[in-house]
């Protein structure tokens, strides 16, 4: 098993929380680019290797912890190989799954932050500038950290 931390929203931060919230409410975490490059396994140019590693490295029972306006929103379990839709949302629009992203993978056991730490004034402010989808790989770090301690 391996962890993980991934941005949850599309270009849309007025409403990233509302999109997070939806998406897992569906099960599902994922993506999407303003120019799809298509299926993420067959490695299309110009496509950061941490976002190939989301069709390509990820694996089920996986953990990821999600974060939203930098600040930790929800830990899941990976439940499915990558899955691609081909038709990609319209900028705003929901897709037949009704989330707005086309790359993406099932979820279960979604636990929600606010549950753990429910003061918001003791949320962790440490996430700054974190891209889209990351292995996590030291041990020491705080999001690796908080998998590990996360009932």
């Amino acid at each position: 098993m391996q962890y993980w931390r991934m941005q949850l929203h599309p270009a849309d931060p007025d409403r990233a929380t509302k999109w997070a919230a939806e998406s897992l409410a569906r099960g599902l975490v994922g993506f999407a680019y303003g120019k799809d490059p298509g299926d993420l396994t067959r490695s299309p140019d110009g496509v950061p290797k941490n976002e190939l590693e989301f069709a390509t490295g990820m694996a089920v029972g996986d953990r990821v912890l999600v974060l939203v306006h930098q600040y930790p929103f929800a830990l899941v379990t990976i439940d499915s190989d990558y899955c691609y839709l081909r038709e990609p949302p319209s900028s705003g629009e929901v897709n037949m799954l009704g989330v707005w992203f086309n790359h993406f993978r099932r979820v279960t056991d979604v636990k929600y932050y606010a549950d753990l730490v429910k003061d918001p004034t003791n949320w962790d402010q440490s996430f700054l500038k974190c891209p889209t989808i990351q292995l996590l790989v030291d041990p020491e770090s705080r999001s690796y950290k908080l998998i590990q301690s996360w009932p």
